[in-house]
């Protein structure tokens, strides 16, 4: 299936506009977003136009979200949780031609084969089945191998497609530097500790980006992305990762990518990624991945090692439920701090184009940071990261706008890395 079933920012999908929420020091967070793809785990926009007032409306609506789960699940080829959706379009619509087809085909590749013929026959009997089409049931049935015809019949209809993503926004940050929010640091000297007042404080500026995403259909996946503010001092930030099959095994991938944020700091990072579960019966997907990094600023460079996966997927009526969780060790080569890091990702969709995103994620550093902060104390970093989006409807020059509001915030043993940030933003999708 390629990289359809990973994300580059699905992990961490909040990132999508990564310099909205004052990301200009959180190399930590960019982890997060080195495995392919990054396409949204959205409310299809077809889904958010259906009305929904009366109880068959809802039901329509409801029924129009499952069917997009399904497609998605058939794309990661995650059999258990296609079968649990298409029961459940089952029962909303028990006449279901496509939902009957769609789970028989499921079953007859998780080797139920009984079970699948038995949904083969009803449809091929059924008096409103036409003619053309019941002669192809037929043949699936005098195939011996309904299994290898079911997965045929799968591998054609949800191949790998091309796929093109444009996202443009402007916002405005009260701390898109990420600048400690501390007044002063106290540093630790032999002599007594001394009272250091900080000379640059958080200031608030208007920020422009784009990203563009590009995924072939031979799985190669593409991600430039460009960040700027009007602060005098910045950089242009800028993103460019690439993501494909490494060849040796359909379970192997590869990724690139380089970033440099508004403060001039980049970092490279070249990972190897496995994927264990392809193909199992699986409500989520693990992925490992082993790289290195290097940082031109820090001089830092070492290797990562890192587990993700999906926590689980909720759905009740309109509300909708998507938890992911990931794991982290950092080896630093040089002087510098290795560190352990883990985080949770948390997406609501309430209904009627509304989205709740949230992250939080803690690092512990295995050495201290410096001998002048806390008697070299090693850092603990906790982040979290709460916005509210409306996603509108109507279409805009081709592509669909949305409006976000949130608030970041660090908290730290070591006041120098204590930050927030809050803000708003607005954003135009387009996708082809």
């Amino acid at each position: 299936m390629g990289l359809k079933q990973f994300t580059f920012a699905t992990v961490c999908g909040v990132f999508l506009l990564w310099g909205d929420h004052g990301m200009a020091q959180e190399w930590e967070m960019d982890q997060s977003m080195v495995s392919p793809s990054i396409a949204p785990q959205q409310v299809p926009a077809s889904c958010d136009d259906l009305p929904a007032g009366s109880d068959e409306e809802q039901q329509a609506r409801e029924v129009c979200i499952l069917h997009a789960q399904v497609q998605k699940a058939l794309e990661q080829q995650q059999w258990l949780e296609v079968e649990l959706l298409l029961e459940r379009v089952l029962m909303y619509q028990p006449n279901d031609a496509e939902a009957m087809l769609q789970l028989a085909m499921v079953l007859a590749v998780r080797d139920r084969t009984a079970s699948a013929k038995a949904l083969v026959e009803t449809l091929r009997d059924d008096e409103r089945t036409s003619e053309g089409h019941r002669l192809r049931l037929q043949a699936m049935l005098d195939n011996e191998d309904l299994r290898a015809s079911a997965q045929a019949v799968n591998a054609a209809v949800h191949g790998s497609q091309a796929v093109t993503q444009l996202i443009w926004s402007v916002g405005r940050s009260s701390n898109p530097m990420a600048r400690s929010s501390a007044d002063s640091i106290t540093l630790t000297l032999p002599d007594g500790d001394m009272a250091l007042a900080l000379s640059e404080k958080p200031r608030s500026a208007t920020t422009f980006n784009t990203l563009l995403y590009q995924r072939w259909a031979n799985g190669l996946e593409m991600l430039l992305g460009t960040q700027s503010a009007n602060l005098s001092g910045t950089h242009t930030g800028a993103r460019i990762a690439l993501a494909g099959p490494l060849g040796l095994s359909e379970l192997l991938f590869w990724n690139l990518s380089s970033q440099q944020s508004l403060d001039g700091a980049r970092r490279d990072v070249a990972s190897v990624l496995w994927s264990p579960s392809r193909g199992v019966a699986a409500t989520s997907q693990a992925l490992y991945s082993l790289g290195v990094f290097s940082e031109n600023q820090s001089q830092r460079h070492g290797l990562l090692l890192r587990v993700q996966a999906g926590l689980g997927q909720w759905q009740q009526g309109q509300v909708s439920l998507q938890l992911d969780g990931w794991a982290e060790y950092e080896y630093s080569l040089n002087a510098t701090p290795s560190a352990v890091r883990t985080g949770i990702q948390g997406n609501w969709g309430v209904g009627q184009g509304w989205q709740v995103q949230s992250y939080l994620y803690a690092q512990q550093d295995l050495k201290g940071y410096s001998p002048l902060l806390r008697h070299n104390q090693a850092r603990q970093l906790l982040t979290g990261y709460l916005a509210f989006e409306k996603q509108w409807p109507e279409v805009w020059l081709g592509g669909r706008l949305s409006s976000s509001l949130y608030l970041s915030r660090r908290w730290s043993n070591l006041a120098l890395y204590q930050w927030q940030d809050r803000g708003i933003s607005l954003s135009w999708k387009r996708s082809w």
